[in-house]
């Protein structure tokens, strides 16, 4: 496995030929609606290149939480079928760090564990399924707590009353997901080729919820930026 723990600075990528990107994150969706679509995907875009950002639901939407072991195993077949179908390079990230305070007043859970704690154990999840099929997994949790963590000021990374007028706590704001991307561009240095085609399946953190160009790799979302920085020469 190899891990990532990038400093969240524009780095010089050597990659003149452009690559396609794809931009496939659904809002509220957890590993479950994972492995659901993850066939469909592969058939539909071919992709070289895979980059799982999953576990956000599965860990604090008390609507959509995963059990731990399924968690893994719904993980552990996305890369499986990936495989199958071709996928050269496959990146797992972790989730982001969220703000307690703002999630506990909308979720309740069954244990006495605070959201930032369940994140914390599903990435530890992560990182594990990454070691045990050796894919790339990428620290973005500790990137994050390196610019400051999640907080309620005005340059936390995850949106805030501050900088979004929302109580939101766990996306991701436009600096946010640019750093998300730099994970991302650093985990991939050496491994994209020309002419791959990189597939970013995932929850709403992928599709950009709140930001321009939600959904696409155009805006702010971390495809767009991603694309943007694979293109650089």
């Amino acid at each position: 496995m190899k891990r990532i723990m990038f400093a969240g600075c524009l780095m010089p990528l050597l990659l003149a030929a452009q690559v396609q990107v794809f931009n496939a994150g659904i809002g509220g969706h957890n590993t479950r609606q994972g492995v659901k679509r993850i066939d469909k995907l592969l058939r539909q875009y071919k992709p070289t290149v895979l980059v799982i950002g999953y576990g956000a639901n599965d860990s604090v939407n008390s609507k959509a939480i995963v059990p731990e072991q399924e968690f893994k195993d719904n993980l552990t077949r996305m890369i499986t079928l990936a495989r199958k179908n071709g996928v050269r390079t496959i990146v797992l990230n972790a989730c982001n760090p969220c703000i307690d305070s703002y999630l506990t007043a909308r979720h309740k859970y069954s244990d006495d564990l605070k959201p930032s704690e369940r994140i914390e154990r599903y990435n530890k999840f992560i990182a594990e399924t990454a070691a045990a099929n050796n894919v790339i997994f990428n620290d973005f949790h500790a990137a994050v707590m390196r610019q400051g963590g999640a907080s309620e000021k005005a340059q936390s990374l995850i949106r805030n009353a501050a900088n979004s007028k929302s109580r939101d706590g766990l996306h991701l704001t436009a600096d946010g997901a640019r750093l998300l991307a730099e994970t991302v561009a650093g985990a991939l240095v050496g491994k994209v080729k020309k002419d791959d085609r990189i597939l970013c399946l995932g929850d709403s953190i992928t599709y950009g919820a709140g930001l321009t160009g939600a959904g696409t790799v155009t805006g702010q979302t971390y495809p767009a930026w991603l694309k943007t920085l694979l293109s650089s020469k």
